[in-house]
């Protein structure tokens, strides 16, 4: 186990004699090691395929997906979304039913649907568990907003309707 040393805002963990973990453990930490020449040589062709790999998988701002409604962002590959420019935390499976509203704007998805779509097991309860994530959803964009967002269509389902 690693030896623990309070060092200037920070947590300096030593889990061995030739390295040191610098870092508070929230966003993640940093290794600093003493290498010999075999090691600095490994490390250094390590570090030049992670510079080749993330110089040809680096993200610029305007690559980015989005889809955007009045007063709704939403970032399909980051799972995120803001509403009001505050940020709305979902479920995973509150996530995925309202991006499968939101690909298809206006078209009207039975409870079934959207359960056969966002679960892979035996429908049981699907009217519950498809109300149930519908009004989580609402419920925290009203925190921000006082759109719904999601409309439901009586006798039918639910639909994305951004002026609403």
């Amino acid at each position: 186990m690693a030896n623990c040393v309070q060092s200037k805002g920070c947590d300096l963990y030593e889990p061995d004699r030739n390295s040191y973990l610098i870092g508070d453990g929230n966003i993640g930490y940093i290794l600093l090691a003493e290498f010999d020449d075999t090691e600095k040589a490994i490390l250094n062709e390590i570090m030049a395929v992670l510079k080749r790999y993330s110089a040809k998988y680096k993200c610029e701002e305007e690559n980015i997906r989005k889809i955007v409604f009045r007063g709704l962002v939403i970032y399909p590959d980051q799972r995120r979304i803001l509403a009001a420019e505050n940020e709305v935390f979902l479920s995973h499976y509150e996530f995925d039913i309202l991006l499968i509203l939101v690909n298809h704007p206006g078209w009207v998805f039975t409870k079934e649907q959207i359960y056969e779509a966002v679960w892979d097991d035996i429908p049981v309860s699907v009217d519950a568990k498809v109300e149930c994530m519908i009004y989580s959803i609402r419920k925290k964009f009203r925190e921000y907003t006082d759109r719904q967002y999601i409309r439901t269509v009586w006798g039918v389902g639910y639909k994305f309707d951004p002026e609403t």
